[in-house]
């Protein structure tokens, strides 16, 4: 009986060690494939990063063209209101002549 299972066991380590070259070599590939992945995600975040900052960029820009718009209405709007006053004022001193 001992003999039996010490044969047993002989031949379940052969079996083993004949294995293992295989195991080895597919948690090899995993970690490679894993690598590969991690890889991707990167770059994809790398890249969204680089997206996000032209997409910051652009609002930027067009933040800055809304202001510099406002300001020009705030100033055509002051610029409009005097020539309003300037126009009352000429049609007073008009009125002050009279057609012959």
């Amino acid at each position: 009986n001992l003999l039996k299972t010490q044969t047993g066991c002989h031949r379940k380590n052969r079996q083993s060690n004949r294995q293992k070259p295989e195991i080895t070599r597919q948690a090899h590939q995993s970690t490679v494939l894993r690598s590969l992945h991690l890889k991707g995600i990167a770059e994809a975040a790398s890249e969204q990063a680089t997206a996000l900052q032209e997409v910051n960029n652009a609002v930027s820009t067009i933040d800055q063209g809304t202001r510099q718009n406002a300001a020009m209405v705030e100033e055509t709007s002051a610029a409009s209101s005097g020539m309003a006053q300037q126009a009352r004022q000429l049609k007073g001193l008009l009125n002050e002549f009279t057609l012959a």
